[in-house]
């Protein structure tokens, strides 16, 4: 719907609805009709025009013949009042056929230009406005009309749209995205920057923030100082997500530093005297040249031009173990520090179950397993330092679920599976 809220609590309908005032059969309030299931809506700051998200149902294939189109998820646009075709059409005005219900008989495909609403249910118009198709649509598979949308489980949302002219220089956005759509999906994880033509319509989609990971977008709106702030409801149904959390998204001009992605050494502890090997993974986004300075925490450090070093210490201790990564422009980051020990290997235990339900815990049911100890600094272990403990929660399971639109994860009411560890 569309009204203007007065101060006093009531409204007033403007003019340019869907219906005028006084129409029989409807509501002057409604400004777009025919949505399935609307989310995230966003309205363009500078013309009004209107965007949302709109979930499809779950078919995965098309059977025109019988009933009529694969389900397709949609972004909408509309620059002024309109029907947008569901329960008769879905994604580029594809038609479903009329069902008797009775009989089981398919009959004819519905006309967009003409749509006729002949449910028994229906207490409005018979004859609807002609169906506007949608402004992106996708399905479970591939497609081929918007293949940058990828695979998989769908809910696509829309919105802002972001105007460079509306923020301070000093904190927006590039102008090259003055006047884009920008449009996501929760399921999916993709965020997309779409492109207009003068008159409005769809020019071209391209991935927008492609190196950040998200998880579960849910939400997404500019700031005042055009900053982009992400809800994210995180990776699991109905729970209390550690990934959930509220972020923001600053640009930062200029020469970015170099990125790490890990540091890996082959041992982590070991008799002394301990010679460790470390690589590291990183990247500079620029593709500067880059080099490395190691420090091993006992008061030594290495330069290098490669990502790795070997060194060795001989005064047994906890040490940590970090590199500083510095790009030809003089920009640096530092490493995550990684702790080892020189003196003693850690032993290698494994707990195996040999006996019992593997699946589920069976109340009264005995679990037999057998712990297995390897220690390479002595070969011979002593079974009074072998303790073994079972924690046993009863409380709720994740379990990967396929819900439709939903293909992700979901809670189910259970008891945690038994978990054994040694100390």
């Amino acid at each position: 719907i569309r009204i203007r809220v007065k101060e006093d609590g009531t409204y007033e309908i403007p003019d340019g609805n869907l219906f005028p005032k006084g129409t029989d059969k409807t509501r002057p309030e409604i400004y777009v009709m025919g949505n399935r299931n609307p989310y995230r809506i966003s309205v363009d700051q500078k013309n009004s025009n209107l965007y949302w998200g709109e979930v499809g149902p779950d078919a995965s294939n098309d059977s025109f013949a019988t009933r009529g189109p694969r389900g397709y998820d949609e972004v909408n646009q509309a620059r002024k009042a309109g029907y947008f075709g569901w329960p008769l059409f879905i994604g580029n005005n594809y038609a479903y056929r009329a069902f008797d219900y009775a009989t089981g008989k398919s009959g004819d495909a519905f006309d967009p230009q003409h749509p006729v609403n002949d449910s028994r249910n229906n207490t409005g118009l018979r004859e609807l406005p002609p169906a506007q198709p949608a402004f992106i649509w996708y399905p479970y598979g591939a497609s081929p009309d918007f293949p940058q949308t990828a695979t998989g489980g769908r809910n696509a949302m829309a919105g802002p749209v972001y105007y460079t002219d509306m923020f301070p220089k000093e904190t927006r956005l590039p102008d090259y995205y003055n006047g884009k759509v920008i449009i996501y999906d929760w399921i999916r994880g993709w965020i997309k920057a779409v492109t207009l033509l003068p008159n409005g319509d769809f020019d071209k989609m391209e991935p927008f923030l492609a190196n950040i990971s998200v998880n579960a977008l849910i939400d997404m709106e500019v700031g005042p100082d055009g900053k982009l702030y992400f809800l994210e409801y995180g990776t699991g149904w109905f729970t209390r997500n550690p990934d959930a959390g509220l972020f923001r998204i600053d640009y930062n001009s200029g020469n970015r530093a170099p990125k790490i992605n890990a540091v890996n050494l082959d041992k982590t502890s070991g008799v002394s005297p301990f010679t460790i090997n470390a690589t590291v993974d990183a990247i500079d986004p620029e593709k500067d040249e880059i080099s490395y300075t190691w420090h091993f925490g006992d008061g030594k450090t290495m330069a290098t031009k490669e990502p790795k070093a070997s060194h060795t210490y001989g005064t047994i201790g906890d040490y940590k173990v970090s590199v500083v990564i510095k790009d030809s422009k003089g920009d640096s980051t530092i490493s995550q520090p990684v702790a080892i020990y020189a003196g003693n290997e850690v032993p290698v235990v494994s707990i195996e179950q040999t006996s019992g339900n593997r699946s589920f815990y069976l109340p009264g049911k005995p679990i037999g397993y057998s712990v297995n100890v390897k220690d390479n600094d002595t070969g011979a272990i002593d079974l009074s330092n072998l303790y073994v403990s079972l924690d046993y929660v009863e409380g709720f399971d994740k379990a990967g679920a396929n819900l439709g639109h939903q293909q992700g994860q979901a809670l189910v009411s259970g008891k945690s599976l038994t978990q054994l560890s040694y100390w």
